[in-house]
């Protein structure tokens, strides 16, 4: 809910795509149609949202040549007897035909948003969880940015995980994309823009919020289960919540500890739904001294 309210008034129809199997192949149930038609918040903007229902397993139509399966059996050997890394390179190959499910998924959407469009108009590239925002002052700049020439923007995503009020301060983005160059399907897919780094960075026209993450613990568990990633240990998870930082796995020696930091919610920083329902969107999933805990075990950073 907290997204399209915030979108509403610039959005002029949202495409989400739902799958009945996660990006590992997990058979779930489709469940998105049945949430938007039965509550009463989205009357008005029902047919605004778009669902397409996926009922293919990708994860089983992924092909994979000869040459790069030796390729991989020989040095996933060769790391195993050797002590190289076996571990985070099983992770990585793992995931890698779990980020190839959700680009074709992604991808999904390319028919309907050129029918919807004419072709025309533009494209934010998101999940669900990620909400873009015109702020408050504005002078219409970002309207002038998106009547020029430039047809691949990016603009900062300010990520909140855990919890609502719990801010990741890592630098992120988001693309904001020309539908015209999706008509191009040759040189042009919608998942690609995701990943690419060669966008116009914007700073202060137009930002986008994510909440990722922002579940009681099972939510937590159940969404690491089906996410692209390989989900780190159940331990590594308990700790991420006790002294607050991202979460990492411990086959990576090169993973640095990202703290989280709680802040205040407020007009400022976050959008007036999430403002005004604060209270019972909270998940509390964040251990509440976590301070204490990093100074407890990590005394020569925090102090005692």
């Amino acid at each position: 809910m907290a997204k399209v309210s915030t979108e509403q008034e610039f959005v002029e129809a949202w495409i989400i795509v739902e799958s009945d199997h996660s990006f590992k192949g997990r058979k779930k149930e489709l469940t998105l149609s049945l949430q938007v038609s039965k509550d009463l918040r989205l009357s008005q903007l029902r047919d605004r949202i778009h669902i397409i229902e996926n009922k293919k397993n990708f994860l089983d139509e992924i092909s994979e040549t000869a040459k790069s399966r030796m390729i991989y059996i020989l040095e996933s050997k060769s790391r195993y007897l050797l002590s190289q890394s076996y571990e985070l390179y099983e992770r990585k190959y793992k995931e890698k035909q779990f980020f190839k499910v959700e680009r074709m998924t992604r991808d999904l959407a390319t028919d309907l948003l050129l029918n919807l469009s004419g072709g025309e108009g533009w494209a934010f590239i998101c999940d669900v969880d990620e909400i873009l925002i015109i702020p408050k002052v504005d002078h219409n700049a970002w309207r002038q940015v998106l009547n020029g020439t430039e047809k691949f923007l990016k603009f900062r995503r300010i990520r909140y995980i855990f919890d609502f009020d719990n801010l990741d301060s890592q630098f992120r983005t988001c693309p904001l994309v020309d539908v015209s160059l999706l008509r191009d399907r040759t040189n042009y897919k919608i998942s690609e823009f995701r990943e690419r780094q060669d966008g116009i960075y914007y700073e202060e026209i137009l930002r986008v919020i994510e909440f990722s993450y922002c579940l009681s613990l099972e939510g937590i568990l159940n969404k690491l289960r089906d996410f692209s990633h390989v989900a780190p240990p159940h331990s590594e998870i308990e700790k991420a919540l006790l002294l607050n930082h991202s979460l990492r796995y411990p086959d990576d020696p090169k993973t640095n500890i990202n703290w989280l930091t709680k802040v205040t919610i407020n007009l400022d920083t976050h959008p007036e739904y999430v403002v005004e329902f604060q209270d019972k969107l909270l998940t509390g999933s964040v251990n509440e001294n976590y301070i204490y805990e990093r100074k407890r075990q990590y005394p020569s950073l925090f102090g005692n």
